[in-house]
């Protein structure tokens, strides 16, 4: 089946206003917990949230991506795919589940941290374990183009919890109130999306096909690993912090970083869209998969700098929807995490070209240096420069795989349009640049929104201008998805 642009743009359209909506009820709900916690309570959210979400999520992630190619490539298969899918994710979910009752467990009984933390890990590990379901319906959802379902689930469970949530976080809730919660949305949310895609992709086949398991154990399995280390990238830095410091100053660090997580899947919403054409592609159109990887890159690189420039602008602000006095190194910490999210937009497109091609042990490998990297960095810096030090060991990883990650695609001999990409949006950025540094921090806030908005719109027509993006883009995305080559810039040959 061909992609057509306007099934791109459609699904792309639904995935980024869902994306939109539930980070902004995202940021209501995260508002609830933060404001109404002392430092250390927000701690001991922190940290059971962190070991919750590294037993939970990481290893089923790395399979969705295989899933979608492997269902792109063959809908035929669709129920058989998605029963092997859920057969393994149920054998990862009660893996986790004993992981996280045995972390909880030393983490109380031998170490002597308080019950609600040890609580929190467990029902961390439920709820996130349980999205197990809604990744692997998703992956169907996606495979099969019909991204309006997968954006419906998201925006219920956004809406559903911050309606929960609002009734829950008043005097006197607690921490355990807090997490309960979460899990028993998780298991409603799931049930759902069960019903939802046995009724609109099909209904999984559970029988036990040994070979089929195991090719896709075997195919999920590097780049689950790969998910497991990155996303322990910002995680590491709540742990290291909180060994060596203890829970107050994990929200220095952990608030930050939890409000740049929701955002950096915002602009990678026609991801999800354009990655089953990625694979096919990839199968039998050099020309056409090159383009496309150096289009989407192109297009999230474009995205990603206004919103990061903003973030860091308006910093201070953010944080103080959160806590009524942010600390300096909480301010400081948003800005410089803010400008990871221009990093780690193309770093996503790196991981669907190792994924299309079928090289996920690269990744793995790649992603396993920069963790490496990390801990070294953080184990050095932490314990003296604190909250900066991790930042910092941050910077420098994420860097590094991103670097990393664009020096293989060379290896592989592939090309990359770097003037395209990266230097003709940097130059549309400089108005929006000076107005962050030169417009005072002082005043009134309507006069510096104005400027920044009047910035943003100067940056969207000078990309436009420039060429960066075009009609030309919409032709060769027709071309590609029809299978013809594609037509290059005359800079680009």
């Amino acid at each position: 089946m061909e992609t057509s642009p306007k099934r791109i743009a459609t699904n792309s359209a639904y995935l980024l206003a869902a994306n939109i909506l539930s980070k902004a009820i995202t940021f209501v709900y995260m508002a609830f917990i933060f404001r109404y916690l002392a430092p250390e309570q927000e701690g001991y959210y922190l940290v059971a949230v962190t070991w919750g979400s590294i037993f939970a999520i990481n290893l089923h992630s790395g399979m969705v991506y295989i899933l979608i190619r492997e269902i792109a490539v063959n809908k035929k298969r669709t129920a058989e795919i998605l029963g092997d899918g859920l057969i393994i994710s149920g054998c990862l979910f009660l893996a986790m589940m004993i992981l996280g009752c045995i972390a909880a467990a030393l983490l109380v009984y031998v170490k002597g941290d308080p019950e609600t933390v040890g609580y929190g890990i467990v029902a961390m590990t439920l709820a996130l374990s349980i999205a197990y379901v809604q990744g692997t319906f998703g992956a169907g959802f996606k495979a099969h183009e019909k991204l309006i379902y997968d954006a419906l689930i998201m925006v219920f469970h956004a809406v559903f919890t911050v309606v929960v949530l609002w009734f829950l976080c008043r005097e006197p809730f607690t921490l355990i109130h807090i997490f309960s919660a979460v899990a028993v949305i998780s298991l409603i949310t799931n049930a759902l999306i069960w019903w939802l895609g046995s009724s609109v992709i099909a209904k999984p086949s559970l029988r036990l096909r040994p070979e089929s398991l195991r090719y896709l154990a075997r195919e999920s399995f590097p780049l689950g690993i790969a998910e497991a280390v990155r996303i322990n990238y910002l995680r590491a830095g709540n742990l290291v912090l909180w060994i060596f410091h203890k829970y107050k100053i994990v929200s220095s660090f952990g608030i930050p970083y939890q409000i740049i997580e929701q955002l950096k899947f915002i602009p990678g919403s026609i991801r999800p869209a354009i990655f089953p054409a990625m694979c096919r592609l990839a199968k039998g159109n050099r020309k056409g998969f090159e383009w496309t990887y150096n289009f989407l890159m192109r297009l999230l690189v474009v995205i990603a700098l206004p919103l990061g420039l903003m973030l860091m602008a308006a910093s201070g602000l953010i944080l103080t929807f959160y806590t009524e006095d942010p600390t300096t190194e909480a301010i400081n910490a948003m800005r410089v995490l803010s400008f990871l999210i221009i990093i780690s937009f193309p770093s996503l497109v790196i991981r669907n070209i190792f994924v299309a091609l079928g090289k996920q042990k690269l990744d793995t490998i790649i992603s396993s240096a920069a963790l490496v990297a990390l801990v070294i960095l953080l184990l050095a810096l932490v314990p003296t420069h604190k909250v900066y030090g991790a930042v910092g060991a941050i910077f420098v990883a994420e860097t590094f795989l991103f670097a990393i990650g664009i020096f293989f695609i060379y290896r592989l001999g592939f090309r990359l349009d770097f003037y395209g990409t990266f230097l003709k949006p940097i130059l549309c950025s400089i108005p929006l640049i000076l107005a962050m540094i030169y417009t005072p921090r002082e005043g009134f806030i309507g006069m510096r929104l104005g400027i920044y908005f009047v910035c943003i719109l100067l940056y969207v027509g000078l990309i436009f201008l420039t060429r960066t993006h075009s009609r030309d883009d919409i032709d060769n995305l027709r071309r590609v998805t029809s299978g013809e080559d594609p037509v290059w810039n005359n800079h680009f040959k």
